[in-house]
């Protein structure tokens, strides 16, 4: 089965944010103030729920994400989940 180039770059860049996001927090002291501050400024805006048909490419991702993460903490909120 082959696939078009489409989805191999989308998933090579899927990879390289990920990369470069664990590269910060390892970069990062372990219990220090920069490690604790990425970690809490990406629970804050990130999605709680998965969104298969979500954009993953920058820059429509970038700009969604935080505005589904809001959805999705008032869904959370009035369902009582996480609680």
């Amino acid at each position: 089965m082959s696939h078009g180039g489409d989805v191999i770059a989308e998933l090579t860049a899927d990879h390289r944010e990920v990369d470069e996001l664990f590269s910060q927090f390892e970069a990062a002291p372990p219990g220090g103030e920069r490690r604790k501050r990425l970690v809490d400024e990406t629970k804050k805006t990130a999605p709680t729920r998965p969104r298969p048909s979500a954009p993953s490419a920058p820059p429509a991702n970038k700009l969604l994400a935080p505005g589904l993460g809001l959805v999705d903490r008032a869904r959370d909120y009035l369902t009582g989940r996480g609680q």
